[in-house]
């Protein structure tokens, strides 16, 4: 077999690893801006500790979140770009207060929109452990398929302080090494065709 046909053979099953690549769930809300409707204190608290990959709900480890006292107190993530939402993880705080979160919105936002919001009377952990305590939404369950957003909203349906420890929000990425196949056989094309007119 020449040089050139297996260049090209590697480079047409690159082509069909990318066409046929299966999805890898991520984390899109880490890298996001978090928000929220008030500061409990300057320091801890804050809205971005719902996405530091730290699902402790201790509020002692300094990664829990914590509002005022407010009406319909919310808690936002901007994810920065849209994205197919299959499923979104929401970690309580564990060590008191679990159920202040109770009951709450859950809401996908394109664009400042609300798309989809889900109803919760009651905040039951499927995701359990040590300083542990986690529901999950699965998005395509709930409304008949992913829902395509750039931002997700918890909001209580009442008026108390909302404390997370941690939202994940899960969309399907292309699998990287399709991705580095694809580019190594256009580079084994580029190189065998600089080598053939240098020869």
């Amino acid at each position: 077999m020449t040089r050139l046909a297996i260049v090209f053979l590697s480079f047409l099953f690159s082509l069909l690893a990318v066409g046929n690549a299966t999805a890898a769930p991520m984390n899109v809300a880490l890298g996001g801006t978090a928000t929220q409707s008030s500061n409990y204190d300057a320091v801890m608290g804050l809205a971005n500790l719902a996405i530091d990959g730290n699902r402790n709900g201790h509020w002692l480890t300094e990664s829990v979140t914590h509002t005022l006292h407010d009406s319909g107190a919310w808690w936002q993530v901007d994810l920065g770009a849209s994205y197919d939402i299959s499923e979104i993880l929401v970690f309580n705080r564990t060590d008191c207060c679990s159920d202040r979160l109770d009951p709450f919105s859950l809401s996908i936002l394109q664009g400042g929109m609300v798309q989809q919001t889900h109803h919760v009377t009651s905040f039951v952990a499927g995701i359990s452990g040590t300083n542990l305590s986690g529901m999950t939404f699965d998005i395509a369950a709930l409304f008949g398929g992913s829902v395509t957003g750039d931002a997700v909203r918890i909001a209580l349906d009442g008026i108390n302080y909302l404390s997370l420890a941690e939202v994940e929000v899960m969309s399907a990425v292309p699998v990287p090494a399709a991705v580095w196949l694809f580019g190594s056989g256009i580079l084994g094309l580029i190189g065998f065709s600089r080598r053939k007119r240098s020869a």
